[in-house]
């Protein structure tokens, strides 16, 4: 998701202020179930997931 903002300040001189949200849902995707073997100490343990957490990114582009 991006929200963008275009402000003229002035004579040539404008601002953009951009925000990016990237995996704004942040739903995790796990790569491996659980483990199985009962001897473990982590038995039942999910311990890998795929993609990247929530991400978010805020820009400011001065143009003259």
């Amino acid at each position: 998701m991006v929200l963008t903002k275009n402000v003229r300040m002035g004579g040539k001189v404008s601002a953009q202020f951009k925000l990016e949200l990237l995996n704004i849902t942040n739903i995790p995707k796990f790569l491996d179930g659980p483990i199985a073997n009962i001897s473990s100490p982590d038995f039942g343990t999910i311990t890998r997931q795929a993609g990247f957490p929530r991400t978010t990114q805020f820009t400011l582009r001065l143009t003259f």
